[in-house]
């Protein structure tokens, strides 16, 4: 084993949380992958994070991810999506503030 690339026939990387971006600015974590030898990212996206409101597209999380890859990296990206809220709920899937309770449920029963 090469410690710069690993088992011979396997490929190292990185799996990035489901919450990058999602609860603050998107951290540089690609180069930390780099010095334990690894190539492979992944990392989830939701589609609320591109999309914030019907037509009106932020890239600012899939930019901040490609700035920080070399063309000998692999990235693995997986979206995340769901309707914007279920109808008669009036519930967003996913949205960017902390856990609230819904007015008829018990405090312990959170949505976000």
């Amino acid at each position: 084993m090469n410690r710069s690339t690993g088992p011979v026939g396997v490929r190292l990387g990185i799996v990035r949380g489901i919450s990058y971006g999602m609860f603050g600015a998107p951290d540089s974590f690609v180069p930390e992958m780099r010095r334990l030898g690894g190539t492979l990212v992944r990392v989830y996206v939701y589609w609320s994070q591109v999309e914030p409101e019907p037509g009106r597209y932020d890239w600012t999380v899939v930019d901040a991810i490609l700035g920080q890859l070399d063309p000998a990296d692999e990235v693995w990206v997986t979206v995340c999506s769901a309707p914007r809220g279920r109808p008669g709920t009036g519930r967003a899937f996913c949205r960017r503030r902390p856990p609230t309770t819904c007015a008829g449920t018990s405090a312990s029963s959170a949505i976000w």
